[in-house]
């Protein structure tokens, strides 16, 4: 059996170092970097009590069955000798981590709480002051799960419900920690905190880091140590060049569609109509060719203004406007100056009830 060194996972320490004043880590990679063993491991080392926050019932009710065959402290209890696992607190959604004395039943003060974001966002009252981290494990979603696009409003909503009681209480922030693979930019949570953009940026310009507003996106790069030991595998071998391969080994957000998103001259374009998007405002400009192009420049609209926030204008553009300009992105004919700008137009109906 190989011997891994400390070098071969990621430790989330080095970014609480860096950037210490941030409230929201999101830490994404290819498979087998040990982001959730980095950072969980980071919780024991500490003796910090942490929230592990999952998507779906179905997710903890996995986690707590067996006897920690399914525990994210599997590999931990293998190199520690520890035997912490989770069990239900309540109906399946709430649960609570413990090192287990090698019986059935827990032991010692519990070290963390296991929850289920879809459900846990519906409970009112509950008071997890005393946790300083939460952990969002697996926060984007793989390609073929169905997710709720408001789903990055209910972590919002949760978080602000921890956090508000700790700093009324005169404790810091709480330090949310985000942990996934790069399978889509468009994902609920970076569309929630309004970093969909910069990490499209990272990826063109092929970033590491990315900071503002207490935010960090961090996209890692792999180890010298961690790349070696995946030139041998014959599954990677085998698929070499697919789009799997690369969101395995990190390669980027390689599902989502670019080639619609780029700058363009507004010369010979004309403004057609503003679009007001959580207070963002875009203008549509329409050349003599019939391209259009979509950016923040602003000027007076031909066609006129819709405010997105208002039930009104989301089913009159989508009547008069959207289906069109979505045909239009299909046939190559629509520019934008950014992606989000692109996903809300091409996904309208995911986001607004028409």
């Amino acid at each position: 059996m190989t011997t891994l060194t400390n070098n071969f996972y990621y430790s989330i320490r080095d970014d609480i170092e860096k950037y210490p004043d941030a409230w929201n880590y999101n830490i994404y990679s290819g498979r087998g970097t040990g982001k959730t063993y980095g950072t969980l491991s980071w919780c024991l080392d500490e003796q910090i009590k942490f929230i592990f926050l999952k998507r779906t019932k179905e997710d903890v009710e996995l986690l707590m069955s067996g006897t920690g065959q399914f525990s994210p402290f599997k590999s931990i209890n293998r190199d520690r000798g520890t035997n912490i696992r989770p069990i239900s607190l309540y109906k399946g959604y709430i649960g609570g981590f413990w090192d287990h004395d090698g019986q059935d039943k827990p032991g010692g003060e519990m070290l963390g709480y296991l929850l289920d974001l879809n459900a846990v966002s519906k409970v009112k009252g509950f008071d997890l002051w005393d946790c300083p981290v939460m952990i969002f494990d697996e926060f984007i979603p793989q390609p073929w799960e169905r997710i709720n696009t408001k789903e990055g409003t209910a972590l919002l909503d949760l978080y602000m419900t921890i956090s508000r009681d700790r700093e009324q209480r005169g404790f810091p922030a709480l330090k949310l920690i985000c942990l996934a693979n790069p399978t889509s930019i468009n994902n609920p949570w970076f569309n929630a905190v309004r970093v969909t953009d910069a990490a499209v940026e990272m990826e063109a310009s092929g970033g590491e880091y990315w900071y503002d507003r207490g935010i960090l996106l961090h996209k890692l790069k792999m180890s010298e140590e961690f790349n070696k030991s995946q030139q041998n595998m014959k599954i990677l071998q085998a698929m070499k060049g697919t789009e799997w391969a690369d969101m395995t080994t990190g390669a980027g957000f390689i599902y989502d569609d670019m080639s619609n998103v780029g700058k363009r001259s507004l010369k010979g374009f004309r403004c057609m109509i503003e679009l007001i998007y959580h207070r963002d405002h875009w203008f549509l400009y329409q050349n003599d060719a019939g391209e259009w192009y979509c950016c923040r420049s602003r000027a007076t609209p031909a066609l006129g203004m819709f405010d997105l926030s208002k039930d009104n204008d989301q089913r009159k553009f989508y009547a008069e406007y959207q289906i069109d300009l979505r045909q239009e992105c299909t046939d190559g004919r629509m520019m934008f100056q950014s992606y989000e700008m692109y996903n809300i137009i091409v996904n309208f109906r995911r986001y607004f009830k028409i």
